[in-house]
């Protein structure tokens, strides 16, 4: 039994930077072409109006414990220049519930009118919990063991910085998160949660036919890892029907579709094979995403 207790332990612990490794890894894919305030805080407020979103997103559905993540993001702007974002943030990896909850600001900077930057930064907490009544035995008892877990896992500040440059239909993002710790030791374990930047280049062109070109690119750094690069192209009909395909360098492709209803609201759903190396174990990722404009 103490053996069992050791390893269950230790399976928990090391849960949780891999948990926060696969979330830069195999982030949530609505952040490429629908929703970038997922990542960047220089895009709070930048739309016309006022956004709500909510996401779901669950991974490795084959595996017994595979994580969820639940998303819910708010940005607004505040006038022509300044915008307010809020970002709450949940995901379950076995026993393991990790929630954020995130502050955003961003200022606008034009220069031309076709030519502007945009700055953000944002701030906020992270909690580290275990869900205890899913590790209640059949004899309703718990490992003692696992009541320490707190003792070494506290709320963590966050905070990060965003920027993005336009020209014309030409966009450049860049963020770095995690400014505030560049690593973290949790039971003398190093935690893979490090600071890293993302960047995300696209250009829109858009046709006669009513048709919009969406090509991306993108660069994203994981500290002790290989970095990463993604690609990805989304083809647009009059604004309301969408179907984007995205490829990553870790050897896996994203499909998505997204429905548009007269502006009032718009579903998007998301498909992510696994890497190669694991394709047919997981069952990839599923994500789905809802978003709603209004006006305060």
């Amino acid at each position: 039994m103490k053996n069992i207790s050791i390893l269950f332990i230790g399976i928990i612990l090391i849960s949780a930077p891999i948990t926060k490794l696969m979330a830069q890894i195999n982030p949530l894919k609505s952040q490429f072409f629908e929703n970038s305030f997922l990542f960047n805080s220089a895009k709070a407020g930048s739309d016309s109006t006022s956004i709500f979103s909510a996401n779901f997103n669950s991974q490795w559905n084959k595996l017994p414990g595979s994580p969820q993540i639940y998303t819910v993001t708010v940005n607004t702007p505040i006038n022509k220049r300044m915008g307010l974002g809020l970002l709450l943030f949940n995901d379950k990896a076995g026993l393991l519930s990790r929630t954020s909850v995130i502050g955003s600001y961003s200022y606008l900077v034009p220069f031309t009118n076709d030519i502007s930057i945009r700055f953000g930064i944002s701030a906020g907490y992270l909690s580290e919990d275990l869900i205890y009544d899913e590790s209640i035995t059949p004899n309703k008892t718990i490992d003692p063991s696992l009541l320490t877990f707190g003792d070494s896992h506290q709320d963590i500040l966050r905070a990060g910085f965003g920027t993005t440059f336009t020209f014309k239909s030409f966009e450049i993002q860049a963020s770095l998160y995690n400014l505030n710790r560049n690593l973290r030791k949790t039971n003398g374990l190093k935690s893979v949660d490090r600071a890293g930047i993302t960047l995300l280049a696209n250009y829109v062109i858009e046709n006669k036919e009513n048709f919009t070109f969406n090509i991306l690119g993108g660069y994203r750094q994981i500290n002790g890892l290989s970095d990463y690069f993604d690609a990805g192209l989304k083809i647009a009909f009059n604004k309301s029907i969408d179907f984007s395909v995205l490829y990553h360098t870790n050897r896996s492709t994203t499909l998505g579709f997204g429905y548009d209803y007269r502006r009032n609201f718009k579903i998007h759903c998301l498909y992510n094979n696994e890497p190669s190396e694991i394709r047919g174990l997981t069952g990839g990722t599923f994500e789905v995403a809802l978003y709603v404009p209004f006006k305060l």
